[in-house]
């Protein structure tokens, strides 16, 4: 299957994100603000501005902000799949 790298940039507010995953590996880098992100079977991890992560294939989390953040989003996924799949 072909791949594209996908790049945005999400300006969160505070609050919480649904459960969700992405399909394909994705690499944000927190430009302001910070998010405390719990990824199903780890331990929660805050993420801070100047920080990158790392987010595998199908890693359901959900992440936690407090102030408005701004992360740098580079995807690479498979043609014509969603970006982000939403769990209950």
């Amino acid at each position: 299957r072909s791949k594209e790298v996908v790049v945005s940039l999400a300006e969160n507010s505070p609050g919480t994100s649904r459960r969700h995953f992405h399909p394909g590996h994705s690499f944000g880098y927190i430009i302001p603000g910070s998010e405390l992100t719990t990824i199903d079977g780890e331990k929660p991890a805050t993420g801070v501005a100047g920080e990158a992560r790392h987010e595998g294939p199908g890693e359901i989390q959900e992440s936690i902000t407090s102030a408005p953040e701004t992360v740098l989003w580079v995807r690479i996924l498979e043609k014509g799949k969603d970006v982000t799949t939403y769990v209950p």
